[in-house]
């Protein structure tokens, strides 16, 4: 154990970059034009019914008109409470959110929540390609730099060191990234609320955030863990692939998935779905096939506040199929296959 644990920090110390300071960078930069926009498109309402636009000392104040649609003028501002109101001719106040009954608000927060999700997801999205990169050098730089020599001499085994490449940067590489990409949406949630609450638009309750938050991650760690093992025959072909390839193994190894199935196309009419079942598992076909059919019920979950873990059941049923179980056997045949050639391919 020690030495395998050995072999994941000595991965993790020669991937940092792409495994731990990409995600981050990834996410700052997100960060960085998140606030920029809040801060550049900022609207604060005072008491005076004026409205500040930007966050400079360039503020311009404006007395803010709007109509409605019976041609009547409304002035936008702050009641006593800080929400934002119209204020009508007869002096007479409209919430701007209308009547934030707790169902409205419960909807109100399931939408913040999914929508600031779909813009945290980018690093683990970006992550999950830097992995096919790393995998597909990792044990092609090794014979490259001659490190594999040094390795060699000690008593660790092939199939210890491609197992610590396939946890090391399949495991913790994409977990680190859903980690990163979870604080990243609790971030921009408090980004968002307090945005919100700046102009007078309190329409977030935060047990019901946590609730949808909570519900969301379910899904999207049960995702993840769902296309890794439908991608692990992938992963394994790559490492076997880099292992061999005498140089560019990244073509070497993706070259094949992407030209069997274009020249199956070509060459075969009613081609077999062999030819197309790398690429498949590859790109998560059957994970996003099941979250098309669980839509409705994400839609009902974000819209009409009901249950959208019923989106789950789809995604379940994937587990259950037989060229899920198949990929892996074959996955674990490639590994062994992987530090065969690693074994007797030192150069």
């Amino acid at each position: 154990m020690n030495k395998f644990l050995t072999l994941i920090k000595r991965d993790l110390a020669d991937y940092k970059g792409a495994l731990i300071i990409t995600p981050l960078v990834i996410s700052a930069v997100i960060l960085l034009l998140v606030i920029s926009s809040v801060f550049m498109g900022s609207l604060r309402v005072d008491g005076n019914n004026f409205i500040l636009f930007g966050g400079s000392s360039a503020d311009v104040n404006a007395d803010v008109n709007i109509e409605d649609n019976n041609g009547n003028n409304l002035h936008l501002k702050k009641d006593a409470g800080g929400h934002l109101v119209y204020v009508d001719e007869q002096g007479q106040t409209k919430p701007v959110m209308g009547d934030l009954t707790p169902d409205k608000i419960k909807k109100l927060s399931a939408m913040i929540a999914f929508g600031n999700l779909i813009g945290s997801l980018l690093p683990l999205f970006i992550a999950s390609i830097v992995v096919l990169f790393v995998l597909s050098g990792s044990l092609y730089e090794e014979r490259k730099d001659k490190s594999i020599m040094f390795w060699k001499s000690l008593p660790i085994s092939d199939i210890e060191t491609v197992g610590a490449k396939t946890v090391s940067v399949v495991g913790i590489g994409l977990g680190f990234a859903l980690l990163v990409t979870f604080v990243l949406h609790i971030i921009l949630i408090i980004i968002t609320t307090l945005a919100s609450n700046q102009i007078g638009l309190n329409m977030i309750s935060i047990p019901d955030v946590l609730e949808a938050v909570g519900k969301l991650w379910i899904m999207v760690a049960l995702m993840l863990v769902a296309y890794v093992l439908w991608a692990f025959p992938v992963y394994s072909w790559i490492l076997a692939a880099s292992s061999y390839a005498p140089k560019a193994p990244f073509l070497l190894a993706f070259v094949p998935i992407v030209l069997l199935p274009l020249l199956a196309k070509i060459f075969l009419k009613g081609a077999s779905d062999l030819f197309f079942a790398p690429l498949q598992h590859l790109t998560g076909y059957p994970i996003w096939k099941a979250l098309d059919e669980g839509k409705n019920a994400i839609k009902d979950g974000v819209g009409n506040n009901a249950d959208f873990l019923v989106a789950l059941d789809p995604i379940m049923k994937t587990f259950s199929e037989p060229s899920l179980w198949i990929g892996l056997v074959v996955g674990v045949g490639l590994l062994y296959a992987a530090s065969e050639i690693r074994r007797r391919r030192s150069f």
